[in-house]
């Protein structure tokens, strides 16, 4: 998973450490509550010895972690964050024409989809109706940016498809722009817009509220539907409903988002490039230098 997004290349970055190293450990996947990171652990052993260690986002996450009896479990901060670090960003100020921004649901080819030309139909004149006579623009998951219905049915209602880029290569470890470039094209592709729409929780909510963004999640019933399959997204959404109750079929842009989205990115647990090199542990001379 320290390949996704280009998290590898980015902490080895921002802590100056020799690009063909292999961190010996897992980095938290996505962004979300401590129950949402089931997926990143128990890690796996390190040479048939103890469990390689864990690096989450946040020290309330690393602590809960804990109580759950992880060992080895670290606070960094966000990829995310050391991005725009390393990218030299500065926030920006909302364009001046309103544009609307959807984040659909988002499977990968390991997870087949649902997903009809009806629905995908559904769906889109679903949300120009929330953005009315202004811009829609939609961001799709790779997999789904690549269905031809997706863009057969966009093309016809007028409305333009991007993609960030691709969570995975082959090799994992190739230094393709559309993997490492992955967090600043979602910036730049979020930063035109004013509202941003999503189906689901997801971690893209939480980006979007970072940069200052309204957001809103807007279901229609074929997305409920989906929600109520299985157990993790219905904990999601209600651990959205009890916390932040307004993100649902309105815009958002509250002090309780705002606090939480600080706290899940870990603004308060961003480290020095020295000491962030010190706590990661790595081994180098893993990737290829024609890779590194």
């Amino acid at each position: 998973m320290q390949f996704a997004y280009g998290h590898r290349e980015i902490l080895l970055n921002f802590a100056k450490l020799d690009t063909s190293s292999l961190l010996i450990g897992v980095i938290q996947h996505g962004v979300g509550p401590t129950f949402t990171l089931s997926s990143d652990w128990p890690t796996p052993r390190f040479r048939g010895l103890k469990r390689s260690n864990l690096w989450v986002y946040s020290k309330k996450a690393a602590d809960e972690l804990q109580v759950e009896g992880l060992q080895n479990v670290f606070a960094i901060g966000s990829p995310w964050l050391y991005s725009k670090i390393l990218d030299g960003y500065s926030a920006k100020a909302n364009p001046p024409k309103t544009k609307f921004l959807v984040f659909p649901r988002h499977y990968s080819f390991s997870y087949l989809s649902e997903v009809t030309p009806t629905g995908i139909l559904e769906k889109i004149r679903h949300w120009k109706s929330i953005a009315g006579s202004e811009e829609l623009e939609i961001c799709l998951y790779w997999s789904d940016f690549l269905n031809p219905e997706w863009q057969r049915i966009a093309r016809e209602e007028g409305v333009v498809l991007v993609c960030a880029g691709i969570s995975q290569t082959v090799p994992m470890w190739s230094l393709a722009n559309t993997r490492i470039d992955y967090y600043s094209n979602l910036r730049q592709i979020m930063d035109a817009s004013t509202h941003c729409i999503f189906e689901s929780f997801t971690s893209a909510m939480f980006y979007a509220c970072d940069l200052g963004k309204k957001v809103g999640i807007f279901q229609t019933d074929s997305s409920l539907k989906e929600v109520n399959k299985g157990l993790t997204f219905q904990k999601e959404n209600t651990w959205l409903l009890k916390n932040v109750p307004g993100i649902f079929d309105t815009f958002e842009r509250s002090p309780a988002l705002e606090s939480m989205t600080h706290e899940l990115l870990g603004y308060d647990d961003l480290l020095s490039p020295d000491r962030l090199a010190g706590i990661l542990r790595f081994q180098i001379g893993i990737i290829p230098k024609r890779f590194s």
